[in-house]
């Protein structure tokens, strides 16, 4: 049976301390000497047995001389349909791009990452 519309929302911030990429096993080092934070914001909204989710996550840096200069957002959204009790079936899109500035000209970071999956979930408790 359809229940009531319930939405949420988060927020959170951090700090990173190693940031790295790795193509064809070589690894890259994004900036050793800049620090780094992480912002992410989220919203979801389930009416069951329906979910439907997305949050948007930015990586930026603050070198000391400037402002904090965002180099990085990644994107997921998703829908989650419960199809029994403790069964889900979820379709998930995750995508990872640059933040790039015409005015700056330089983009420190240019990985760009995409995933889509399709899962089933079972999921249970134990007392």
């Amino acid at each position: 049976m359809f229940g009531s519309l319930v939405i949420g929302w988060f927020l959170s911030f951090g700090y990173v301390p190693q940031q790295a990429d790795c193509v064809n096993t070589s690894v890259v080092s994004i900036s050793p000497r800049d620090i780094a934070t992480v912002a992410e914001i989220g919203l979801s909204a389930e009416f069951a047995p329906f979910k439907i989710y997305g949050s948007i996550e930015n990586y930026q840096m603050f070198s000391g001389k400037t402002t904090f200069y965002p180099y990085r957002a990644d994107y997921k959204a998703g829908i989650e349909i419960t199809l029994a009790k403790g069964v889900s079936l979820i379709a998930e899109h995750e995508c990872d791009h640059p933040v790039v500035f015409n005015t700056i000209g330089d983009s420190r970071y240019e990985y760009i990452s995409s995933v889509t999956k399709i899962v089933v979930k079972f999921q249970g408790e134990t007392r």
